[in-house]
């Protein structure tokens, strides 16, 4: 019964860490394609956030 309780908080570890694994992952993406599309988005044309000009 002990072994089955260490695997099942095993399995709970494993799955916080993917999880935590995918939020960094998408954090960075996120980013990436933010900074990309800012530098896109400032080179084809500034309209985007300075329209009042």
């Amino acid at each position: 019964m002990k072994l089955l309780h260490e695997k099942r908080a095993q399995g709970t570890l494993e799955y916080i860490a993917i999880i935590a694994g995918a939020i960094i992952v998408a954090t960075v993406v996120g980013l990436a394609l933010k900074s990309m599309g800012n530098t896109l988005g400032g080179r084809a044309g500034e309209s985007i956030g300075e329209t009042a000009e």
